[in-house]
């Protein structure tokens, strides 16, 4: 089970912090193989960009400033005190006072892990939309560490009761406060009532530039939601859809066959075999099923950072590859030798079963669970994980650091657990309901998540405790599909994405997927994956829709941007 959120923090990352790009690869979406070989050649060489100074006072792109905020810890109690929340500032592509700021917020990652939102480029173009947006406009731009993240926690022990002030009004209250009130280093009268700032988001950064626009508007001018995942729904099952829609058809019918298999073996409760299916897989010590069924959960999991350029060499070993762990199910890539086979590919027909099934086990057993926990974790607590081990898996240890480790530093995503429990986006990876073929087991069940809440929250000294709100509390309190009536704010999501049942772009959403207005302008990328907008030059070198889109929504922008009321600033003609 913990390992299930966390993997969900990583796959987020990993879909927006792209690479160099090689060719187009060859493979078939539905199949669960890549034809031919796959792609050779030599990544492009970043480009230097031109006339970059380093000033006492001036961050650019490869040298970005530091700096500090006063933040309130409660921003509904300012007797409680304050502390410092750091931003990382570039003004490489700023034309000066008067010109725009762009504030990107670090979400639930410490912001130097988003440098690379400036470090990839050639020599005319940033490979980061937000990035290119900062060049084509003139802007400042800032990437603002979120509270509890990194340097910028109020409180060293991340117990019960110092997580109260984790929450997304915080959080939200938190970039209004710094747009309105910060004195920039390099320009202390750039603040949100004197320049055009532009609020530019993806993921849970979308869903929360989208609840300011929506709740406390009148600060940000401007706002770019990418990917938002706005209804939150506790038994996520919907998210399985785009990857059985779009994914390879044999591997689709061949693991939602193997999870039948487990359910009926799992359901008639015989531990004996349980521990068979287990052993298959070489993860026979999880003694819980729960954990073993989330595990398995994890791989079709996998497809909420998938990306275009998987396929390419420098990505073609990553686990976080659908399509990899599709070709091993399928028998076409051996996971002892790590190469491909010479089998006959299967047509949609699959391998079966029981095929599958081995299949599957020797993609954990042989290739991922060697390293998993010494790999991830290992460095955090010297000699507790070895090689095979599962212990990264288990969540019913109170001893285990999962529990015991309250650090800011954890491994874990602590924060972002406290976050997930407290108000719930939690998005498990739960099985469809019985009769819905499925790819996660229909024994996973939201209120497992919530035990696992509870071990690691206990109430604290004073009666706090998680849980802020329910699932319809939350989406009634911050709107969910229902938000309406903002104003110059955009909605970009792509058709092929995990997350896109809980989107405006819904089509189970009530009256169907949010229409484009002026004021609200939406795009659906076709083909498009999670955010692939916001990193749109990796995307985009295999799907001209994405770089179309990712420059459609630039020229949004930057006609609001010169729309701001009596706007002195300086945006370039080209």
């Amino acid at each position: 089970m913990k390992t299930a959120i966390a993997s969900i923090l990583v796959l987020a990352s990993a879909v927006l912090a792209g690479r160099p790009l090689l060719h187009k690869p060859g493979f078939s979406l539905h199949t669960g193989r890549s034809i031919g070989n796959p792609v050779t050649g030599n990544s492009p060489q970043l480009g230097k960009r031109q006339d970059v100074t380093m000033k006492s006072l001036t961050g650019n792109n490869s040298n970005p400033g530091v700096a500090y905020f006063e933040q309130p810890i409660d921003h509904n109690n300012p007797s409680l005190g304050t502390f410092k929340m750091k931003y990382l500032w570039s003004t490489e592509a700023w034309k000066g006072p008067g010109s725009p700021i762009i504030l990107f917020p670090s979400g639930e990652y410490d912001a130097d892990n988003w440098k690379f939102v400036w470090n990839r480029y050639n020599e005319t173009l940033m490979y980061q939309n937000v990035a290119q947006l900062a060049v084509e406009i003139g802007a400042a731009f800032l990437i603002l560490e979120s509270r509890y993240y990194g340097e910028s926690s109020p409180f060293e022990e991340l117990n019960t009761a110092n997580l109260q002030y984790l929450t997304h009004d915080q959080m939200i209250y938190d970039w209004v406060n710094f747009a309105a009130n910060v004195k920039l280093p390099f320009s202390h009268n750039s603040t949100a009532s004197n320049v055009p700032w532009v609020l530019a988001g993806s993921s849970l950064n979308a869903n929360l530039a989208t609840y300011i626009a929506h709740k406390l508007p009148g600060t940000f001018w401007t706002y770019y939601a990418s990917s938002a995942v706005l209804q939150t729904q506790n038994e996520f099952w919907k998210a399985h859809l785009a990857f059985q829609t779009y994914g390879p058809k044999n591997c689709t019918k061949d693991v939602a066959a193997v999870i039948d298999h487990i359910d009926q073996v799992f359901s008639r409760g015989i531990n004996q075999e349980k521990v068979a299916i287990k052993t298959i897989f070489g993860l026979q010590n999880l003694t819980n099923d729960a954990d073993f069924l989330n595990a398995l959960g994890g791989d079709p999991g996998s497809w909420a950072a998938q990306k275009m350029n998987y396929r390419t060499p420098s990505w073609n070993q990553d686990l976080n590859d659908t399509y990899k762990w599709c070709d091993v199910v399928e028998g076409a890539f051996d996971p002892i030798t790590k190469k491909y086979t010479k089998a006959t590919l299967p047509g949609a027909e699959g391998v079966g079963m029981q095929k599958a099934l081995n299949n599957w086990g020797s993609w954990w057993k042989d290739y991922r669970l060697p390293s998993y926990c010494l790999k991830d974790y290992g460095k955090f607590y010297p000699g507790l994980y070895q090689e095979n081990s599962t212990y990264c898996l288990e969540s019913f240890d109170p001893n285990d650091p999962f529990y015991t480790d309250k650090s800011v530093g954890n491994p874990w995503g602590r924060q972002y657990w406290w976050q997930q429990c407290n108000e719930p986006i939690a998005f498990t990876w739960a099985g469809a309901p019985k009769g819905v073929p499925t790819l996660s087991s229909h024994l996973i069940t939201f209120d497992q998540f919530l035990a696992t809440c509870n071990k690691l929250f206990p109430p604290g000294p004073k009666g706090e405790k998680v849980g802020r709100r329910t699932q319809d509390e939350y989406n009634t309190y911050y709107g969910g599909w229902s938000i309406r009536d903002t104003k110059r704010l955009l909605h970009v999501n792509g058709e092929k994405d995990y997350f896109l049942p809980g989107t405006v772009a819904a089509p189970q959403r009530p009256g169907g997927p949010l229409q484009s207005t002026p004021e609200v302008p939406t795009w659906v990328i076709p083909g498009g994956l999670h955010a692939s907008d916001f990193s749109y030059w990796d995307d985009g070198e295999f799907n001209d829709d994405v770089l179309r889109i990712a420059g459609e929504v630039r020229a949004q922008l930057k006609t609001w941007v010169s729309e701001w009321p009596g706007y002195h600033g300086k945006i370039p003609s080209t």
